[in-house]
C-alpha cells in the first residue's frame, strides 16, 4: 500500500485553515505530542527568551505558527529549487539554510524504511549535534544512527536554527543559550513540518486498512521514525480525528517464547496527552486486536474494531485501529496502536 503523501506542493495554499483560524482547533491540537500542548497553553510571553524572539521576529502571535511560518519559507524555497518530490532530502533542507552538515550519511535503503526508535531528544543531549563554527550552523550526524531517526535528527536540529534566526541571520544571543522542553518540543514539531509538510489524512486511501497501517506506510514511504508519523496524526496544522493515543507494542524478550502472544507484549513507546502508559511493565490483553493481530501470522496485517482499553491510566471504550508487521518466530513482531473515540466512547482520563 503506498501512502499518497504530496500533491502538487510542499506549501498550503493561500487561505486554508492556518494554526490560528479557531479556539477549537487550539483546543485539539497536539493531542498526542505532550510536550507541544504544553507550549501551546502557555503565553508567549511566558516563553524562554529564544522562543520569545522568534515569535516576535515572525510576526506570529504564538511559537507554534511562528515554526509553521518559518518551515513554510524554507518549504517554498526548496519546492523552487528542487520541485517536488518525495522523500524530502535533509541535505538539502540544511544547502538552504547555510547550515554545514557533517557525519557519515546512513546508506539510502533499498525499501521501506520502518524506524520505531522514539523521540530523538532528550533535555540532556540530542542524537543530532548542533554547534557555531565561525558563525556559520553546523551539524553533526552520529555515526550510530539509522537512516529515519538520522533524517528526524538533523530535521529537529535544522528547526533549532530556524529558532534562533532573526531576518537572515543567527541570533548568537539565544543560540548558545542552554535549550528548555519548550523549545524542544517546538524543534521537534518543525522537523516534522519539514520532512512531512502535507498528509492527506482526510483521504485515508482505501486500500489503507487501519489508520495504524497507514501511519507506518506513511513513515516508510517520508523515510521518518514511526514515532514521527504518529506524532503527525494530531499535529496543530492537522484537522482533528478524534485521536486519543498511539502506542508501539513489542515482543517482551524477557517473557518466555512459549507464552502466550498477549503475555509477551508490552509497550516500547506511547504517544498521548494526560495519561500513562507503563513501558515495559505490562502485557497486551488476551482477547484484543493487539494480541488477535500479533497472534495472526508473520505476514503485516491490520484490523480496527471498537473495544475497550486499559493501559496504565489509558482507560475507556475505544475504536482501535492496530497494524502488526515483522515476525513472531524471529521475535522482531510490532502492532502499531492508536486509538480514537468510538460511537459508545466512555473515556474519562483524556480531558
Amino acid at each position: 500500500m503506498k501512502a499518497r503523501l504530496f500533491s502538487t506542493s510542499y506549501v498550503a495554499a493561500a487561505g486554508s485553515a492556518s494554526v490560528e483560524d479557531s479556539a477549537a482547533m487550539r483546543m485539539s491540537s497536539a493531542v498526542l505530542d505532550a510536550g507541544l500542548a504544553r507550549v501551546m497553553e502557555t503565553s508567549c510571553a511566558d516563553l524562554p527568551l529564544g522562543l520569545r524572539r522568534f515569535t516576535k521576529s515572525a510576526g506570529a502571535e504564538t511559537a507554534v505558527a511562528a515554526m509553521r511560518n518559518a518551515a513554510d519559507r524554507v518549504l517554498a524555497s526548496y519546492e523552487a529549487t528542487f520541485g517536488v518530490s518525495a522523500p524530502i532530502s535533509a541535505s538539502r533542507l540544511c544547502d538552504l539554510c547555510g547550515v554545514e552538515l557533517l557525519g557519515r550519511r546512513p546508506p539510502a535503503p533499498t525499501g521501506p524504511v520502518y524506524s520505531t526508535a522514539a523521540s530523538t531528544w532528550t533535555l540532556g543531549g540530542h542524537t543530532g549535534q548542533l554547534s557555531i563554527n565561525a558563525g556559520r550552523p553546523v551539524i553533526r550526524i552520529p555515526a550510530t544512527l539509522d537512516t529515519a531517526l538520522a533524517r528526524v535528527s538533523v530535521a529537529h536540529e535544522l528547526s533549532h536554527v530556524l529558532i534562533h534566526t532573526r531576518e537572515s541571520s543567527l541570533d548568537l544571543a539565544t543560540i548558545r543559550m542552554t535549550s528548555t522542553p519548550e523549545e524542544e518540543a517546538v524543534a521537534e514539531y518543525g522537523a516534522r513540518l519539514l520532512l512531512l509538510p502535507r498528509i492527506p489524512l482526510g483521504e485515508v486511501p482505501e486500500s489503507a486498512r487501519s489508520l495504524a497501517e497507514y501511519c507506518v506506510a506513511v513513515a516508510g514511504f517520508a523515510r521518518i521514525t514511526v514515532h514521527s508519523a504518529v506524532l503527525r496524526l494530531a499535529d496543530p496544522d492537522i484537522s482533528e480525528r478524534g485521536i486519543r493515543a498511539a502506542v508501539l507494542w513489542r515482543l517482551n524478550p524477557r517473557v518466555q517464547e512459549d507464552a502466550p502472544v498477549a503475555l509477551r507484549l508490552s509497550p516500547q513507546w506511547f504517544a498521548a496527552r494526560g495519561v500513562f502508559v507503563p513501558i515495559g511493565k505490562c502485557h497486551a490483553r488476551q482477547d484484543s486486536l493487539v494480541a488477535d493481530l500479533a497472534a495472526a501470522s508473520d505476514s503485516p496485517v491490520a484490523g480496527s474494531r471498537i473495544e475497550d482499553v486499559s493501559i496504565g491510566t489509558l482507560v475507556g471504550r475505544f475504536r482501535v485501529d492496530a497494524f502488526a508487521w515483522g515476525s513472531l518466530t524471529a521475535g522482531t513482531r510490532l502492532v502499531l496502536f492508536v486509538c480514537k473515540a468510538g460511537p459508545e466512547h466512555r473515556d474519562h482520563s483524556l480531558t
